[in-house]
């Protein structure tokens, strides 16, 4: 019997337990003592495990092994001393090779959780104990649990706090039960919540060495909301890597001193759980950094300029923080290339520092994105079923520099009302055998336009990154299982402090934004349509704005947003959305075309440009939907912001109006975002306009008296959802709040 089989493999340091070896170990060679503790009825016994090379183990198995290099698990994780491949050796197809992370303990042992057949069946759970080569550990806490302060001193710890941390200064390490511990609340620098990494604290440094690469974790907990982290390569603390985690900040991320400049490498905007032990990991070996937290892979970002240094551990403004079970070892080069199947995250490849997105679905296409940790070449893989053994895949993209490490390919051919699985694979341009997978998420394709079809999506606005926690709302839109999400405008404030002025700046406010779970876990599985509004560039952005201002804000946001725009849109961004027979969606952009907002209101005075405004008038009469939906960042009437919105360019919407009523158009209503309340709105000439907003930037105040127009309207963050129903040819579109209760319906006939 020959299984499919997949390998789920974790690697404990640790010293030898139960059936563990003594002695020393050789490439190539076995323990003395290895133990199976399978399933009796699988015809799998593990015979020997041993180390190979000083980062390879080999298995041997009782019987040869077939592991399907297509079988992956749709995510991925890693042990801090563990293991982020399997593939069978060429040579013995009875032997598996396992790829570790620069083993280097004296004694390890493997554990098998499950060997698992193509259906998922578990075939044989087995352990073996065998002896590591490697450089010893140079402090093991976990071995050695330090008496008092003093005991850790004298094996060559020392306490440094950084003469710019002058609050609750100086700071107070102390032993307490074998464990570390820092309960000063020591800080200096900014205290704004900021993606720059520049605050000084303390610092617990092992002087006694000092080394290029190398691999420091520690079991840690903070009490308080703000940062702690590892050190490497650290020659004081105006000179170092660290890898830190900020609850108040949102931030997990890689940072780079050098001269007192910090710089953030890498980043992500997970939150660690306050009181809550996390297994942190941390290592540095040629110009790899990589972070681990319970054993996966978080971050992993290539960088140079820091040589050599010492390793410790950091805290910023905490006044609770624990460290016990502190490994800290020197470690040799990185894994050497290899061939066969990656289950588990690569340290030596990129990794996807955002979760992919899926946008501007088609019957047949749909546009794919994701960032990389760096420069790497990426494929796009489209599937019908999780294991992607047939599908489609992409060409390959380059993500860089030039594109702020983003790639996106529009994938066509696909199948209409048909769900796929997608991912990126991530490789390192100079060697494509070491590569990683992205999550994996899915999609529905629109229906052909010609099928009737109900319709259900959600749409908003004003996504502030200054207002995290308001996110809890987009679960709550999920699960109203729209086929689609609009974005209507104001995704990320850059004219907030600081302002972004340079393409730099602009691209890392984006991606700080774009980077929060909820935001991921939405883009990942609902597809969404994206305009801007003003604020991806600056407030009330018109002609007048700075072409540098607009062109930086712009790139920025097309590198996050893949839009496949109207023929002819040339900068522009506007486009036509089909969703079967019942609707058809006419997206704006009502910001790249418009004059400065304050000349004068007449007939050559226009939001849209000629191009566009012609484009929209023979769209709506072209088309067959039965409703059709027509999508302004800014309301048509009844807002605050003066000749911003759609009441400085009357002349032009009279326009609008006119023509859909003199052609006889039926089915036409608007949606709207940008005024930062939730509104209806009955207009004179006979349309309806629909505005539901914000996601997470501030309210305002409604206008007092409201016009006897406006039916309904509320101060309250909001989504809207519109339910089309093709059989009867109606429509409903409801207006929630953040919780999703049902504020208001609009009937629409």
């Amino acid at each position: 019997m020959r299984a499919a089989l997949t390998f789920l493999v974790l690697i404990l340091a640790g010293c030898s337990g139960g059936g563990g070896s003594s002695g020393g170990g050789s490439a190539g060679g076995t323990s003395g003592n290895t133990g199976n503790t399978g399933n009796s009825s699988s015809p799998f016994t593990l015979l020997s495990a041993g180390a190979l090379s000083e980062t390879q183990l080999g298995l041997r198995f009782s019987h040869p092994v077939d592991a399907e290099s297509a079988t992956r698990p749709d995510h991925y994780s890693i042990a801090g001393l563990g293991v982020f491949g399997a593939a069978l050796d060429p040579t013995d197809p009875q032997q598996v090779v396992v790829e570790t992370h620069y083993q280097g303990a004296q004694s390890w042992t493997v554990q098998f959780g499950a060997i698992l057949d193509s259906q998922g069946r578990t075939l044989s759970t087995a352990s073996s104990s065998f002896l590591g080569g490697g450089t010893p550990a140079l402090e093991r806490t976990d071995l050695q649990p330090p008496a008092s302060l003093g005991d850790l001193q004298t094996r060559g710890w020392l306490v440094v706090d950084d003469p710019a941390a002058n609050t609750s200064g100086p700071s107070a390490w102390t032993v307490q039960a074998g464990a570390l511990r820092q309960t000063s609340n020591i800080y200096g620098g900014s205290s704004a919540s900021t993606p720059e990494p520049d605050r000084p604290g303390s610092y617990f440094v092992y002087g006694a060495a000092s080394f290029a690469d190398g691999y420091l974790e520690a079991r840690m907990h903070n009490g308080d909301d703000d940062a702690f982290g590892l050190l490497l390569r650290y020659a004081d603390h105006d000179n170092h890597y660290r890898f830190e985690w900020d609850r108040q900040r949102r931030r997990q991320r890689l940072v780079k001193v050098v001269a007192g400049v910090a710089m953030e490498l890498c980043f992500d905007t997970t939150r660690f759980e306050l009181g809550v032990d996390y297994t942190v990991g941390f290592s540095v070996v040629a110009d790899r950094l990589t972070a681990f937290v319970d054993g996966e892979l978080v971050l992993s970002v290539r960088d140079t300029g820091l040589a050599s240094g010492q390793a410790g551990i950091f805290c910023w403004g905490s006044d609770d923080l624990s460290a016990a079970e502190i490994i800290l070892r020197q470690v040799g080069g990185p894994p050497p290339p290899r061939q066969g199947p990656v289950w588990r995250a690569r340290p030596d490849a990129p990794l996807a520092s955002h979760a992919p997105a899926v946008s501007e679905v088609g019957e047949d296409r749909a546009m794919l994105w994701v960032r990389s940790s760096e420069p790497a070449e990426v494929v796009f893989e489209v599937a019908t079923e999780p294991s992607f053994r047939a599908g489609l895949a992409s060409v390959p993209q380059t993500a860089d520099v030039s594109s702020g490490l983003t790639a996106q390919a529009d994938m066509l051919g696909l199948q209409p009302e048909t769900d796929y699985y997608y991912r990126a694979l991530l490789r390192d341009p100079a060697d494509p055998q070491r590569v990683n997978p992205s999550r994996v998420g899915r999609f529905r394709t629109a229906p052909r336009a010609s099928d009737s079809r109900d319709v259900v999506f959600a749409f908003s606005a004003d996504f502030h990154q200054g207002v995290p926690d308001r996110f809890s709302m987009l679960p709550v839109i999920s699960a109203q299982q729209p086929e689609f999400f609009l974005n209507l405008g104001d995704f990320s404030y850059q004219d907030s402090s600081p302002v972004s002025v340079t393409l730099e700046q602009y691209r890392a406010r984006l991606q700080h934004l774009r980077s929060f779970d909820r935001i991921e876990d939405l883009f990942l599985d609902v597809p969404t349509f994206s305009t801007w509004d003003d604020h991806e560039v600056l407030n009330n952005w018109d002609g007048g704005t700075s072409a540098a201002r607009v062109t930086a804000g712009t790139t920025s946001w097309k590198e996050i947003f893949p839009v496949r725009a109207a023929p002819g849109a040339g900068a522009g961004i506007y486009r036509r959305i089909r969703w079967g027979a019942a609707a058809e969606l006419f997206m704006l952009d009502t910001r790249s075309f418009r004059p400065d907002n304050g000349v004068a209101d007449n007939a050559s005075k226009s939001m849209l440009g000629s191009s566009q405004k012609q484009w929209l008038l023979n769209g709506l009469a072209s088309s067959n939907a039965t409703f059709k939906i027509i999508i302004s960042s800014v309301p048509l009437r009844y807002g605050t912001t003066g000749s911003d919105h759609w009441a400085g360019y009357t002349t032009e919407r009279s326009e609008i109006f006119s023509y859909i009523n003199n052609q006889g158009i039926s089915g036409v209503f608007f949606l709207s975002g940008d005024q930062h309340w939730c509104a209806v709105h009955h207009h004179q000439e006979g349309f309806v306009e629909i505005q539901a907003c914000p996601i997470s930037a501030g309210l305002r105040s409604l206008p007092n008296p409201l016009d006897p127009h406006v039916v309904f309207a509320q101060e309250a963050h909001s989504f809207g959802v519109v339910r089309i129903d093709a059989a009867i040819g109606t429509a409903a579109v409801e207006i929630r709040d953040a919780t999703g209760l049902l504020l208001h319906t609009e009937h629409l006939p």
